[in-house]
């Protein structure tokens, strides 16, 4: 199915919307295979490749990482993790460790 935008899907349909296993193709060169769940484009689990050459596999929504998920960008950086809107979460930062104990003050005979 070819849209008004450029966007073409190539897949399984429900309710004339993407929904099952397909390949949807934005007209700005991003490509998602997986499974699409919802109407039109809602959500669903797949791969996102981006113009660029990044990769991510994982929960999507909207077109966009959403959930877990593993982008391995252009350059060789990886994250895996959780994904909100695109944007992957960073991981919680850790309180700091306690100081090693210092060692018994006095003299030693």
């Amino acid at each position: 199915m070819k849209y008004a935008n450029g966007d073409v899907y190539k897949g399984e349909f429900r309710s004339g919307n993407p929904n099952g296993k397909g390949v949807y193709l934005f007209a700005n060169g991003v490509r998602i295979e997986g499974d699409f769940d919802g109407s039109e484009f809602d959500r669903g689990w797949g791969t996102i490749k981006y113009p660029d050459g990044s990769v991510y596999t994982g929960d999507f929504d909207q077109g966009t990482p959403n959930g877990h998920g593993v982008l391995n960008y252009a350059n060789g950086t990886r994250f895996e993790g959780t994904f909100i809107d695109g944007k992957p979460l960073p991981p919680p930062l850790l309180p700091p460790s306690p100081p090693p104990p210092s060692p018994p003050q006095g003299v030693y005979r």
